[in-house]
């Protein structure tokens, strides 16, 4: 498949490929892609960044179509699941990251709004068996809802121009809301900014079904009006999980507690994160841990490992090499 024929169909949803990196680069551990209805074969394994257009958005009230009041009592999986062979994706609710592996690689990587604390987004195993394009909002059975009424497709829907709808009534889609995008602001689902949305759509696609024509996205932007829906030739699973700790170029992040999941935890979180990443256990100083373990942040936040240990793991670490810089977040 042609990629500037790729790159010229998502062009009509308003979305720029970058364009130092089309054709520049094969997705790695290293260098994940970050992204700014109705039934894939292969597309160019060529990775394309997407970069968001910064203009204002104009907010309307946020609606999902999820009521996630009961809580997921499955445990999140075990790191390795990143190292599972095929396409996956993997939602980490308290950093409200989404990425896409192929073969345990990290090839596209986008920001999502999560579930507020009173309408959680459950910590489980789901999948994606088809993407609608430009979908109806049908307001569900929940109290929150109660007032809303079906809005048909187009600028004032929700759900954005594309929704990836899985169990449990539980969403992917894009929104009318961005300022909530990288927040836990839904009730229940996962909002992406549209461009994201789209891109992610299109990726399930044009791999997982025989609508792989890019002029097909033309066709969805130009009938804005009308509902498409593809079946994908096999589900795509998705696992969500709460990790609020990870160590990543050199650093530790912490992430917001959003759920309270990690009370009376949190030392442990840490400590499991770097022992994990290859510190050994002697070498963490307990009290640099603990106070920042105590102190837990609203808002990410990230500090250089030899803040909690000078050991040689910590500059092995810190020496791996960093996320190529022209491949990043547009938000």
């Amino acid at each position: 498949m042609n990629m500037r024929n790729i790159t010229a169909a998502l062009g009509a949803f308003g979305i720029l490929a970058t364009a130092s990196l089309v054709g520049a680069q094969e997705p790695s551990a290293d260098r994940p892609i970050y992204l700014s209805d109705p039934p894939a074969t292969e597309v160019d394994n060529t990775t394309l960044a997407y970069r968001r257009e910064r203009r204002p958005a104009r907010e309307a009230p946020a609606q999902d179509t999820a009521d996630s009041r009961t809580k997921a009592p499955e445990a999140a999986p075990p790191p390795e699941a990143s190292a599972q062979k095929g396409v996956h994706i993997v939602i980490n609710i308290p950093s409200t990251t989404l990425t896409v592996y192929e073969d345990g690689i990290p090839v596209i990587r986008s920001k999502v709004a999560v579930g507020q604390g009173i309408y959680p987004t459950p910590q489980t195993k789901m999948s994606i068996g088809h993407v609608e394009w430009n979908p109806w909002w049908i307001p569900p059975p929940s109290d929150w809802a109660k007032d809303d009424v079906k809005t048909p497709p187009g600028p004032g829907n929700p759900l954005g121009p594309v929704k990836m709808p899985m169990q449990r009534a539980v969403l992917l889609h894009g929104t009318n809301a961005r300022s909530s995008v990288g927040r836990a602001a839904s009730h229940g689902c996962m909002r992406m900014y549209n461009e994201d949305a789209i891109a992610l759509a299109w990726y399930l696609q044009s791999h997982f079904s025989d609508k792989n024509d890019p002029s097909l996205l033309e066709k969805y932007q130009k009938s804005r009006r009308t509902t498409f829906y593809v079946k994908l030739n096999q589900s795509i699973p998705v696992d969500i999980i709460y990790d609020p700790v990870d160590v990543v170029n050199g650093e530790i992040l912490l992430f917001p507690d959003y759920y309270g999941k990690a009370r009376g935890r949190r030392y442990d979180l840490i400590i499991d994160a770097l022992v994990g990443h290859g510190i050994k256990r002697e070498n963490i100083h307990d009290d640099h841990v603990r106070l920042h373990a105590t102190h837990w942040p609203s808002i990410e936040e990230r500090f250089p490992l030899h803040r909690v240990t000078r050991s040689p793991e910590a500059d092995r670490i810190l020496a791996l090499p960093a996320v190529d810089k022209r491949v990043r977040f547009y938000h």
